[in-house]
């Protein structure tokens, strides 16, 4: 996984708060067939946060498209703080292959992403959901 290592904003050393999914292998390792792609959630000590999407997609030849993409989209610090409490029960936040109920929420809403910066509420039941603001 290719991580972030400082804030965009304040340029603190950043961690991944939770890793939402991971399709594949990656490029040049045993295994690896075309594609690979992750999706992460990275925030700084003062919680400055972001969600980071990579997609890698070696089909064509290098000099015909990019083989290396990468999105991304702002955490509120209020998101992160919500992230943070919605991970609590969360046995493996920095496992894509996770079944609990925050990691099934994170995949399916992160699709729903449309705005550069993110929001994330939390269900009755403490799971956490992304919304764009």
């Amino acid at each position: 996984m290719a991580v972030m290592s400082t804030c965009g904003e304040c340029g603190d050393p950043v961690e991944a708060v939770v890793m939402i999914d991971k399709r594949g292998v990656p490029h040049g390792d045993d295994g690896h067939n075309v594609v690979y792609d992750h999706t992460t959630a990275f925030a700084c000590p003062k919680a400055h946060g972001s969600v980071a999407h990579f997609s890698h997609d070696c089909f064509a030849p290098p000099w015909e498209e990019e083989w290396d993409m990468w999105w991304s989209w702002e955490l509120t610090e209020a998101a992160v703080d919500a992230l943070r409490t919605g991970l609590v029960h969360c046995p493996a936040p920095l496992d894509p292959d996770c079944e609990c109920a925050a990691h099934i929420s994170l995949r399916k809403t992160r699709p729903l992403i449309r705005k550069a910066r993110v929001s994330v509420t939390l269900s009755k039941a403490g799971v956490p959901a992304f919304a764009s603001l």
